[in-house]
């Protein structure tokens, strides 16, 4: 689990750098605002995931892996 201050510090540029980045390099601000939203809602690798698959299930042998201090998680699975 990433660090509150790291946390912060990574939200901060994610918010404010990344579409100012899209902005001057790709010409496109919005994409990289929708790409900051979209990995605030991501689930947090700790919420369990049979109950992510309880409804139809279609992966075994979940896991993930905390990497880069937290900040990022690497998800695998089988898909059955």
């Amino acid at each position: 689990m990433k660090s509150a201050s790291i946390g912060r510090v990574y939200d901060a540029y994610s918010e404010r750098a990344l579409p100012f980045f899209g902005r001057i390099v790709a010409r496109d601000a919005e994409s990289y605002r929708y790409l900051h939203e979209s990995i605030r809602r991501f689930p947090s690798p700790t919420r369990p995931w049979p109950r992510r698959n309880a409804a139809r299930p279609v992966f075994a042998n979940v896991a993930w892996r905390d990497m880069t201090l937290g900040v990022v998680a690497l998800h695998t699975g089988w898909r059955i």
